[in-house]
Protein backbone atom coordinates (compact mmCIF):
# COMPACT_ATOMS: atom_id res chain seq x y z
CA UNK A 1 0.00 0.00 0.00
CA UNK A 2 2.73 2.34 1.02
CA UNK A 3 4.48 1.45 -2.52
CA UNK A 4 1.69 2.28 -4.15
CA UNK A 5 1.31 5.93 -2.54
CA UNK A 6 4.78 6.20 -3.45
CA UNK A 7 4.18 5.48 -6.82
CA UNK A 8 1.58 7.41 -7.34
CA UNK A 9 3.09 10.59 -5.76
CA UNK A 10 6.29 10.32 -7.61
CA UNK A 11 3.65 10.54 -10.74
CA UNK A 12 2.06 13.55 -9.42
CA UNK A 13 5.36 15.46 -8.99
CA UNK A 14 6.53 14.19 -12.57
CA UNK A 15 3.18 15.53 -14.07
CA UNK A 16 3.25 18.72 -12.24
CA UNK A 17 6.51 19.51 -13.35
CA UNK A 18 6.39 18.63 -16.82
CA UNK A 19 3.22 20.86 -16.78
CA UNK A 20 5.18 23.39 -15.10
CA UNK A 21 7.89 23.08 -17.75
CA UNK A 22 5.50 23.21 -20.57
CA UNK A 23 3.62 26.61 -19.01
CA UNK A 24 7.12 28.33 -19.22
CA UNK A 25 7.57 27.29 -22.67
CA UNK A 26 4.06 28.47 -23.68
CA UNK A 27 4.17 31.87 -21.62
CA UNK A 28 4.02 35.41 -23.46
CA UNK A 29 7.72 37.06 -24.30
CA UNK A 30 8.84 39.86 -25.45
CA UNK A 31 12.03 41.82 -26.44
CA UNK A 32 13.27 45.29 -26.29
CA UNK A 33 16.36 47.18 -27.24
CA UNK A 34 17.68 51.23 -26.14
CA UNK A 35 20.35 53.30 -26.26
CA UNK A 36 21.76 55.18 -23.73
CA UNK A 37 23.25 58.63 -23.43
CA UNK A 38 24.88 61.52 -21.37
CA UNK A 39 22.05 63.71 -21.09
CA UNK A 40 24.54 66.36 -20.69
CA UNK A 41 27.15 65.96 -23.80
CA UNK A 42 24.48 64.26 -25.99
CA UNK A 43 27.60 61.29 -25.75
CA UNK A 44 26.69 57.48 -25.39
CA UNK A 45 27.64 55.49 -22.20
CA UNK A 46 29.41 52.24 -21.77
CA UNK A 47 28.86 49.89 -19.26
CA UNK A 48 25.64 51.16 -17.92
CA UNK A 49 23.93 48.35 -15.83
CA UNK A 50 20.12 48.22 -16.98
CA UNK A 51 17.94 45.87 -14.66
CA UNK A 52 14.40 44.36 -14.79
CA UNK A 53 12.79 43.75 -11.72
CA UNK A 54 9.34 42.62 -11.60
CA UNK A 55 7.02 45.78 -10.62
CA UNK A 56 4.98 43.55 -8.46
CA UNK A 57 7.83 42.43 -7.03
CA UNK A 58 6.71 38.78 -7.50
CA UNK A 59 8.89 35.93 -6.09
CA UNK A 60 8.45 33.40 -8.87
CA UNK A 61 8.93 35.80 -11.72
CA UNK A 62 12.26 36.52 -13.43
CA UNK A 63 15.12 38.98 -13.35
CA UNK A 64 16.92 40.64 -16.28
CA UNK A 65 20.19 42.29 -16.44
CA UNK A 66 22.24 43.47 -19.54
CA UNK A 67 25.15 45.95 -19.60
CA UNK A 68 25.27 48.87 -22.94
CA UNK A 69 28.45 48.23 -25.26
CA UNK A 70 30.57 51.41 -26.75
CA UNK A 71 27.95 52.59 -28.47
CA UNK A 72 25.30 52.96 -25.58
CA UNK A 73 22.97 49.81 -27.09
CA UNK A 74 21.52 47.33 -25.08
CA UNK A 75 19.31 44.35 -25.83
CA UNK A 76 17.07 41.99 -23.84
CA UNK A 77 15.18 38.87 -25.74
CA UNK A 78 13.27 36.20 -24.27
CA UNK A 79 11.27 38.54 -21.49
CA UNK A 80 8.32 37.46 -19.91
CA UNK A 81 5.56 40.00 -21.02
CA UNK A 82 4.99 42.10 -17.43
CA UNK A 83 5.58 45.67 -16.04
CA UNK A 84 9.15 46.20 -14.81
CA UNK A 85 10.66 48.55 -12.73
CA UNK A 86 13.93 49.53 -14.87
CA UNK A 87 16.77 50.77 -13.16
CA UNK A 88 19.99 52.41 -15.32
CA UNK A 89 22.90 52.41 -13.33
CA UNK A 90 26.88 53.29 -13.35
CA UNK A 91 28.66 53.68 -10.42
CA UNK A 92 26.48 55.98 -8.33
CA UNK A 93 26.52 58.79 -11.03
CA UNK A 94 24.08 57.77 -13.23
CA UNK A 95 21.07 56.18 -12.10
CA UNK A 96 17.49 55.98 -12.73
CA UNK A 97 14.40 53.91 -11.89
CA UNK A 98 11.49 53.96 -15.03
CA UNK A 99 8.26 51.73 -14.99
CA UNK A 100 8.67 50.13 -18.47
CA UNK A 101 6.14 47.71 -19.89
CA UNK A 102 7.18 44.70 -22.20
CA UNK A 103 4.71 43.26 -24.50
CA UNK A 104 4.95 39.85 -26.73
CA UNK A 105 6.73 40.38 -29.80
CA UNK A 106 9.36 43.62 -30.65
CA UNK A 107 8.84 46.54 -28.21
CA UNK A 108 11.06 48.56 -30.01
CA UNK A 109 14.39 50.33 -29.54
CA UNK A 110 14.36 53.21 -26.63
CA UNK A 111 16.44 55.69 -26.36
CA UNK A 112 17.48 56.88 -22.49
CA UNK A 113 19.33 60.59 -21.32
CA UNK A 114 21.00 59.67 -17.81
CA UNK A 115 21.29 63.31 -15.71
CA UNK A 116 24.57 63.52 -14.43
CA UNK A 117 25.56 65.20 -11.07
CA UNK A 118 28.55 67.33 -12.96
CA UNK A 119 32.02 67.94 -11.84
CA UNK A 120 31.62 66.74 -8.53
CA UNK A 121 33.99 63.89 -6.93
CA UNK A 122 32.28 62.01 -4.50
CA UNK A 123 28.48 60.45 -3.84
CA UNK A 124 27.14 60.21 -0.20
CA UNK A 125 24.54 57.61 -0.06
CA UNK A 126 22.07 57.50 3.10
CA UNK A 127 19.86 54.88 4.43
CA UNK A 128 17.61 56.77 7.16
CA UNK A 129 15.33 54.24 9.91
CA UNK A 130 11.55 54.73 10.23
CA UNK A 131 12.50 57.62 12.56
CA UNK A 132 14.27 59.65 10.28
CA UNK A 133 12.72 63.09 11.46
CA UNK A 134 15.31 62.31 14.28
CA UNK A 135 18.31 62.23 11.80
CA UNK A 136 20.20 64.54 9.87
CA UNK A 137 23.94 64.66 8.76
CA UNK A 138 26.87 67.26 7.86
CA UNK A 139 29.95 67.71 6.11
CA UNK A 140 32.55 70.07 7.72
CA UNK A 141 36.21 70.90 5.93
CA UNK A 142 38.55 71.09 8.99
CA UNK A 143 41.35 72.94 7.25
CA UNK A 144 38.98 76.31 7.04
CA UNK A 145 36.50 75.19 9.36
CA UNK A 146 33.23 75.81 7.73
CA UNK A 147 30.13 73.18 6.62
CA UNK A 148 29.63 72.35 3.02
CA UNK A 149 25.92 73.22 3.30
CA UNK A 150 26.30 75.38 5.86
CA UNK A 151 24.17 73.55 8.12
CA UNK A 152 23.08 70.12 9.10
CA UNK A 153 21.16 68.58 6.47
CA UNK A 154 17.37 66.32 7.46
CA UNK A 155 15.20 63.98 5.78
CA UNK A 156 11.80 64.14 4.58
CA UNK A 157 11.16 60.11 4.64
CA UNK A 158 12.42 57.05 5.40
CA UNK A 159 13.27 56.88 1.38
CA UNK A 160 17.15 56.14 0.99
CA UNK A 161 18.71 59.71 0.05
CA UNK A 162 21.60 60.46 -2.40
CA UNK A 163 23.79 63.20 -2.44
CA UNK A 164 26.56 64.62 -5.17
CA UNK A 165 29.23 66.82 -3.51
CA UNK A 166 32.55 68.50 -4.90
CA UNK A 167 34.92 68.39 -2.32
CA UNK A 168 38.00 70.66 -2.18
CA UNK A 169 41.47 68.98 -1.30
CA UNK A 170 42.18 69.08 2.48
CA UNK A 171 40.66 67.22 5.60
CA UNK A 172 36.71 66.89 5.97
CA UNK A 173 34.74 65.20 8.82
CA UNK A 174 31.11 63.55 8.23
CA UNK A 175 28.85 64.02 10.84
CA UNK A 176 25.81 62.00 11.58
CA UNK A 177 23.33 62.92 14.51
CA UNK A 178 20.02 61.43 16.49
CA UNK A 179 18.20 63.75 18.18
CA UNK A 180 16.75 60.80 20.15
CA UNK A 181 20.77 59.30 20.66
CA UNK A 182 20.08 55.76 19.49
CA UNK A 183 21.17 56.20 16.17
CA UNK A 184 19.88 53.99 13.59
CA UNK A 185 21.13 56.23 10.53
CA UNK A 186 23.77 54.25 7.65
CA UNK A 187 25.59 55.64 4.89
CA UNK A 188 28.36 55.27 1.77
CA UNK A 189 30.41 57.29 0.52
CA UNK A 190 32.21 56.98 -3.02
CA UNK A 191 34.38 58.15 -4.91
CA UNK A 192 34.38 59.48 -8.59
CA UNK A 193 35.68 55.85 -10.10
CA UNK A 194 32.63 54.44 -7.57
CA UNK A 195 34.81 53.22 -5.22
CA UNK A 196 33.98 53.35 -1.61
CA UNK A 197 35.89 55.34 0.46
CA UNK A 198 33.66 55.54 3.92
CA UNK A 199 31.06 53.20 4.82
CA UNK A 200 28.99 52.67 8.59
CA UNK A 201 26.39 53.91 10.93
CA UNK A 202 25.81 55.79 13.83
CA UNK A 203 24.08 53.99 17.07
CA UNK A 204 24.50 57.38 19.29
CA UNK A 205 23.57 60.93 19.33
CA UNK A 206 26.77 62.10 17.43
CA UNK A 207 29.39 60.13 15.46
CA UNK A 208 32.44 61.34 13.13
CA UNK A 209 33.83 59.93 9.87
CA UNK A 210 37.15 61.35 8.90
CA UNK A 211 38.29 61.89 5.11
CA UNK A 212 41.41 63.15 3.39
CA UNK A 213 40.67 64.22 -0.13
CA UNK A 214 43.78 64.54 -2.16
CA UNK A 215 44.44 66.77 -5.17
CA UNK A 216 44.70 66.22 -8.47
CA UNK A 217 45.95 68.19 -11.28
CA UNK A 218 43.89 71.06 -11.75
CA UNK A 219 43.29 71.72 -8.42
CA UNK A 220 45.76 74.51 -7.75
CA UNK A 221 48.33 76.60 -10.18
CA UNK A 222 51.15 74.88 -8.76
CA UNK A 223 49.49 71.50 -9.68
CA UNK A 224 47.91 72.65 -13.54
CA UNK A 225 46.24 70.47 -15.74
CA UNK A 226 48.33 70.87 -19.20
CA UNK A 227 46.78 72.54 -22.29
CA UNK A 228 50.03 71.12 -24.40
CA UNK A 229 50.61 73.93 -27.28
CA UNK A 230 48.49 76.83 -28.33
CA UNK A 231 46.60 76.09 -31.25
CA UNK A 232 46.08 72.56 -30.21
CA UNK A 233 42.49 71.00 -30.19
CA UNK A 234 40.48 72.71 -26.97
CA UNK A 235 40.59 71.13 -23.58
CA UNK A 236 37.06 69.72 -22.71
CA UNK A 237 35.98 68.68 -18.92
CA UNK A 238 33.45 69.63 -16.16
CA UNK A 239 33.16 72.10 -13.99
CA UNK A 240 31.56 72.26 -10.13
CA UNK A 241 29.99 75.60 -8.94
CA UNK A 242 32.32 75.22 -5.93
CA UNK A 243 35.41 73.91 -8.30
CA UNK A 244 38.16 75.93 -9.68
CA UNK A 245 40.49 74.31 -12.31
CA UNK A 246 43.65 75.82 -13.64
CA UNK A 247 45.67 75.04 -16.77
CA UNK A 248 48.74 75.64 -17.99
CA UNK A 249 49.83 76.60 -21.46
CA UNK A 250 53.25 77.50 -22.75
CA UNK A 251 54.32 80.02 -25.55
CA UNK A 252 57.72 79.25 -27.77
CA UNK A 253 57.56 82.44 -28.62
CA UNK A 254 55.85 85.56 -29.16
CA UNK A 255 52.54 85.18 -30.49
CA UNK A 256 49.84 88.12 -31.46
CA UNK A 257 46.30 88.01 -30.97
CA UNK A 258 46.48 85.39 -28.53
CA UNK A 259 42.73 84.18 -27.55
CA UNK A 260 41.93 82.08 -24.25
CA UNK A 261 38.27 81.30 -25.19
CA UNK A 262 35.39 79.47 -22.94
CA UNK A 263 32.88 80.43 -25.65
CA UNK A 264 31.59 77.48 -26.11
CA UNK A 265 31.09 76.68 -22.45
CA UNK A 266 27.70 75.88 -21.35
CA UNK A 267 27.76 77.42 -17.94
CA UNK A 268 27.87 80.85 -16.90
CA UNK A 269 31.68 80.84 -16.48
CA UNK A 270 34.30 83.03 -15.13
CA UNK A 271 38.00 83.16 -16.69
CA UNK A 272 41.77 84.44 -15.41
CA UNK A 273 44.92 84.38 -17.17
CA UNK A 274 48.19 84.77 -14.79
CA UNK A 275 51.70 85.04 -15.76
CA UNK A 276 52.90 83.03 -12.39
CA UNK A 277 51.63 81.52 -9.70
CA UNK A 278 53.24 83.79 -7.14
CA UNK A 279 51.60 86.92 -8.30
CA UNK A 280 49.33 88.87 -6.53
CA UNK A 281 46.84 89.10 -9.11
CA UNK A 282 46.09 87.79 -12.61
CA UNK A 283 47.03 89.39 -15.47
CA UNK A 284 43.47 89.53 -17.36
CA UNK A 285 39.94 88.95 -16.40
CA UNK A 286 36.81 88.27 -18.12
CA UNK A 287 32.81 86.99 -16.63
CA UNK A 288 30.38 88.12 -19.23
CA UNK A 289 32.79 88.26 -22.70
CA UNK A 290 31.50 91.81 -24.49
CA UNK A 291 29.32 92.00 -21.36
CA UNK A 292 26.62 90.07 -23.89
CA UNK A 293 26.93 86.28 -23.02
CA UNK A 294 27.18 84.62 -20.06
CA UNK A 295 30.95 82.82 -21.34
CA UNK A 296 34.25 84.53 -20.75
CA UNK A 297 37.15 85.12 -23.23
CA UNK A 298 40.11 87.05 -23.21
CA UNK A 299 42.42 88.53 -25.85
CA UNK A 300 45.50 89.89 -25.89
CA UNK A 301 47.53 91.66 -28.24
CA UNK A 302 50.44 90.25 -27.71
CA UNK A 303 52.12 87.64 -25.49
CA UNK A 304 55.63 87.20 -24.86
CA UNK A 305 57.66 83.36 -24.19
CA UNK A 306 56.90 81.99 -21.01
CA UNK A 307 54.57 79.66 -19.25
CA UNK A 308 51.24 81.08 -18.21
CA UNK A 309 48.40 79.88 -16.83
CA UNK A 310 44.53 79.99 -17.14
CA UNK A 311 41.42 79.70 -14.54
CA UNK A 312 38.39 78.10 -14.54
CA UNK A 313 35.30 79.16 -12.38
CA UNK A 314 32.31 79.55 -12.34
CA UNK A 315 29.58 82.53 -10.76
CA UNK A 316 27.25 80.08 -8.68
CA UNK A 317 27.63 77.37 -6.93
CA UNK A 318 24.60 75.45 -8.20
CA UNK A 319 25.08 76.09 -11.95
CA UNK A 320 28.11 73.17 -12.71
CA UNK A 321 28.69 72.58 -16.46
CA UNK A 322 30.77 71.61 -19.58
CA UNK A 323 33.86 73.87 -20.13
CA UNK A 324 35.66 73.73 -23.56
CA UNK A 325 38.46 75.70 -23.04
CA UNK A 326 40.58 77.10 -25.99
CA UNK A 327 43.82 78.95 -26.90
CA UNK A 328 45.03 80.37 -30.20
CA UNK A 329 47.31 83.25 -31.19
CA UNK A 330 49.59 83.54 -34.69
CA UNK A 331 53.70 83.85 -34.29
CA UNK A 332 54.67 87.26 -34.27
CA UNK A 333 58.25 88.17 -35.32
CA UNK A 334 59.84 89.71 -33.07
CA UNK A 335 61.98 91.56 -35.17
CA UNK A 336 65.82 91.85 -33.27
CA UNK A 337 65.17 89.15 -30.72
CA UNK A 338 67.45 86.80 -32.25
CA UNK A 339 68.04 84.43 -29.60
CA UNK A 340 64.32 84.24 -29.01
CA UNK A 341 64.20 85.08 -25.51
CA UNK A 342 61.35 87.25 -25.82
CA UNK A 343 63.49 90.68 -25.25
CA UNK A 344 65.41 92.53 -27.54
CA UNK A 345 68.68 93.24 -25.89
CA UNK A 346 72.23 94.21 -26.86
CA UNK A 347 73.01 90.67 -26.47
CA UNK A 348 71.33 90.23 -29.62
CA UNK A 349 73.53 92.73 -31.71
CA UNK A 350 76.24 90.52 -30.72
CA UNK A 351 74.88 87.64 -31.71
CA UNK A 352 74.68 89.55 -35.14
CA UNK A 353 78.38 90.54 -35.41
CA UNK A 354 79.32 86.70 -34.58
CA UNK A 355 77.84 86.02 -37.44
CA UNK A 356 78.81 88.35 -39.67
CA UNK A 357 82.61 87.55 -38.73
CA UNK A 358 81.65 84.08 -39.07
CA UNK A 359 82.03 83.28 -35.54
CA UNK A 360 79.56 80.64 -34.10
CA UNK A 361 77.36 82.13 -31.26
CA UNK A 362 77.11 80.66 -28.40
CA UNK A 363 73.06 81.53 -27.68
CA UNK A 364 72.23 80.59 -31.66
CA UNK A 365 74.58 78.24 -32.83
CA UNK A 366 75.12 78.19 -36.75
CA UNK A 367 73.43 77.50 -39.20
CA UNK A 368 70.89 79.89 -38.76
CA UNK A 369 67.08 78.82 -39.74
CA UNK A 370 64.46 81.34 -41.81
CA UNK A 371 63.09 82.64 -38.53
CA UNK A 372 65.95 83.59 -37.05
CA UNK A 373 67.31 85.18 -39.91
CA UNK A 374 64.31 87.03 -40.18
CA UNK A 375 64.20 88.23 -36.91
CA UNK A 376 68.17 89.33 -37.56
CA UNK A 377 67.07 91.45 -40.37
CA UNK A 378 66.20 93.97 -39.14
CA UNK A 379 66.87 96.80 -41.73
CA UNK A 380 64.93 94.59 -44.35
CA UNK A 381 67.75 94.13 -46.65
CA UNK A 382 69.10 91.49 -48.42
CA UNK A 383 71.64 90.47 -46.20
CA UNK A 384 72.61 90.25 -42.43
CA UNK A 385 75.34 92.80 -41.75
CA UNK A 386 77.22 95.33 -38.67
CA UNK A 387 74.00 97.75 -39.58
CA UNK A 388 71.86 95.46 -38.39
CA UNK A 389 73.66 95.12 -35.02
CA UNK A 390 73.95 98.69 -34.81
CA UNK A 391 69.71 99.60 -35.03
CA UNK A 392 69.47 96.85 -32.57
CA UNK A 393 71.54 98.88 -30.02
CA UNK A 394 69.65 102.20 -30.88
CA UNK A 395 66.70 100.45 -30.38
CA UNK A 396 67.63 99.27 -26.77
CA UNK A 397 68.95 102.91 -25.84
CA UNK A 398 65.72 104.13 -27.16
CA UNK A 399 66.76 105.98 -29.66
CA UNK A 400 64.53 104.30 -32.59
CA UNK A 401 61.11 102.59 -31.75
CA UNK A 402 61.02 100.70 -34.52
CA UNK A 403 63.29 98.69 -37.13
CA UNK A 404 63.46 99.35 -41.07
CA UNK A 405 61.88 96.31 -41.70
CA UNK A 406 58.81 96.91 -39.33
CA UNK A 407 57.90 100.37 -40.86
CA UNK A 408 58.45 98.75 -44.59
CA UNK A 409 55.79 96.35 -42.78
CA UNK A 410 53.56 99.13 -41.73
CA UNK A 411 53.71 100.93 -45.40
CA UNK A 412 52.60 97.75 -46.85
CA UNK A 413 49.65 97.18 -44.54
CA UNK A 414 47.94 100.86 -44.36
CA UNK A 415 44.97 99.55 -42.13
CA UNK A 416 45.77 97.28 -39.32
CA UNK A 417 43.87 95.81 -37.10
CA UNK A 418 43.67 97.27 -33.54
CA UNK A 419 41.89 95.87 -30.07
Amino acid sequence: MKRQIIIILLVAITVSYLWCDTSREERLIGSWAGYVYNANTLEPLENVMVYLRPHDRGNDREYYTVYTDESGYFELTDIQTDAYDVRYRKWMYYDLWELVGIYEGDNGVTEVYLQKAIGSNYTLYFIPDDYYYESSWGLQNTDEAYWYHGAAQGFSSSESVREFVYLKPGNWVLHLYDSYGDGGLCFTMSDVEGVEVLTGGCSSSHCTFNLYVSPVAGDFCSNPKQYSAINDPPQIGECHGRQEIWYEFYLDSQYSEVTVSLLNSDFDTVLEVWQDCSDPDYIAYNDNWLEQIEQSQIIFETLAVGYYYAKISCTDDNLPGYYELEITGNPAMNYGDVDNNGVVEAYDASNILQYVVELDPVAVPLPWDEITLMRANVDGNAFIGAYDASLILQYVAGVIDFFPVELVNRIQEPNPVSK
